[in-house]
């Protein structure tokens, strides 16, 4: 089962929360699974995504998107084991994308 909140606009960047996994027992929300939260900017690009355990409240992803070009694309993806991924574009398209640590 899923549930989808869209917060609202702050700061020009938007939150969407998606939970998913085991409903409690009234089925209005999750009780066991995980949540994933995607931040976008102004443009609607991803600038961060964070995935949390319900229970532990661990978070088991984090990726946060920087170095953004003219063009609003980012440029670093950077991940929370601390390696990144760096990416270059032509005009239109990715030119290349290289895997480093962070």
């Amino acid at each position: 089962m899923n549930f989808l909140h869209l917060r609202g606009v702050r700061s020009q960047l938007a939150n969407n929360t998606v939970s998913t996994g085991q409903p409690n027992s009234g089925g209005t929300g999750i009780r066991d699974g995980t949540t994933t939260t995607t931040v976008l900017d102004a443009y609607g690009q991803t600038v961060s995504v964070t995935v949390t355990d319900i229970l532990s409240t661990a978070i088991l992803q984090r990726d946060i998107y920087t170095g953004f070009d003219s063009l609003d694309r980012a440029t670093q993806l950077n991940h929370l084991d601390g390696t990144s991924n760096l990416y270059s574009y032509a005009c239109c398209y990715l030119e290349n994308s290289r895997t480093g640590t962070g």
